[in-house]
């Protein structure tokens, strides 16, 4: 070991090793082949003050193609941009001034967090969450055809790269079948959600001025696919968004107080003539439900898993974003809008909703990770002590 490397203390998990001054100020991680030499340049930053070269870790999937999973096929694809769309699990670090290769980097990211997720929660309970998480180090999508032809038609796919085994699947489900109960709330409620959003039309302006990215378009990554003509009002992002709840602060509350688990809430608009083209938000975890609030009667449509089905006025419709969608605004004068919530599977357990969580939070601030390491080293620093005086 360099002298440089002496004066950190090492703690190994699994094929990586820790680095941190004994202190808890610093944390570091670097491959076990690094750690002889101890090259701070090849370590991956998880945040402030620590030795190694920056690394910027943002989401995405690497790719590689091949290998049978269950009854789907896990193949390649390489998804980048936001983590708004499907909320994919994945972290795709930037090279460092050192020469460590990225996928090194996106390794250490990876083990980082599954110390921590082991660490905050009780493994066997997110045994699922960590089994997605492994899946995604190795860039696997899972994909399954649902053509009841046998032909495989592309409008049928599912494609998961984040993905949690057990869950149901299937392109629509029964809003009123039990799984859904806040659904009833929102309907009985549609026109007060409505007659909200009309109002801010009248008062567009002002809603402008006030509001947080009112009416914008569709991110980057997933712009091609939803077209110029999409545009979304958001109210709730993983949080809430403050200045748009006050200004559609009847919304906020009918969501909140029929306990929706919503992960995102927005208002959608397609104008005339304009629709989705096919895609897949690539997770199985987060459903989707559209409440049409303004929808052309018989003339706007949205198909899932190569089943089509009109939006009527006041009525919910659930479905799952991870087989092939794509929708359509026939009429040729009239603007269709819904209220379009995100939510947590019905069948994900409360805990691997928070392990979730926090993988979002901690892909978008790396931080985070570096603060709980600094926990788990000091009780890992503390056993090694109790240990030596048994």
């Amino acid at each position: 070991m360099s002298d440089a490397a002496s004066r950190f203390e090492l703690l190994r998990h699994g094929d990586f090793l820790l680095w941190t001054d004994g202190h808890g100020i610093t944390m570091t991680m670097v491959t076990a082949a690094a750690a002889a030499g101890f090259v701070p340049g090849c370590a991956l930053r998880l945040g402030s003050g620590s030795a190694g070269a920056s690394s910027r870790c943002v989401v995405g999937m690497r790719s590689r193609r091949g290998r049978a999973a269950g009854n789907g096929v896990v193949v390649s694809r390489r998804v980048g941009g936001q983590n708004r769309v499907g909320h994919r699990l994945g972290a795709e670090a930037s090279p460092g001034a050192a020469a460590k290769s990225v996928r090194e980097d996106e390794d250490t990211f990876f083990e980082a967090v599954a110390i921590v997720l082991k660490e905050m929660f009780d493994e066997d309970k997110i045994a699922r969450v960590l089994a997605a998480w492994h899946l995604a180090q190795k860039g696997t999508v899972y994909e399954k055809n649902w053509d009841p032809s046998g032909q495989n038609g592309e409008e049928f796919w599912q494609r998961c790269g984040s993905f949690i085994e057990g869950l149901d699947a299937r392109p629509f489900h029964d809003p009123n079948g039990g799984n859904f109960p806040w659904v009833h709330e929102l309907e009985q409620n549609w026109e007060t959600i409505r007659d909200e959003l009309r109002r801010s039309y009248s008062d567009n302006s002002h809603v402008v001025k006030r509001g947080v990215n009112v009416w914008v378009p569709a991110v980057k990554d997933v712009a091609l696919e939803y077209g110029p003509d999409w545009r979304t009002l958001v109210l709730q992002d993983r949080v809430w968004e403050p200045t748009n709840s006050k200004l559609f602060s009847k919304t906020t509350k009918i969501v909140k107080d029929a306990k929706v688990p919503s992960v995102e809430v927005f208002f959608a608009r397609q104008g005339p003539q304009t629709g989705i083209k096919p895609h897949t938000d690539n997770c199985n975890f987060i459903m989707t439900a559209h409440l049409a609030l303004d929808a052309p009667p018989n003339q706007s449509w949205i198909k899932v898993g190569g089943e089509q089905r009109f939006w009527e006025n006041g009525k919910a419709l659930v479905f799952d974003t991870s087989f092939t969608h794509s929708t359509f605004n026939e009429s040729s004068t009239d603007t269709r809008y819904v209220l379009l919530i995100r939510f947590w599977h019905p069948q994900l357990m409360p805990v691997e909703r928070k392990a979730l969580q926090f993988i979002f939070d901690a892909v978008e601030n790396p931080a985070l990770v570096e603060r709980e390491l600094k926990v788990w080293s000091a009780k890992q620093t503390r056993r090694t002590a109790s240990d030596l005086f048994k």
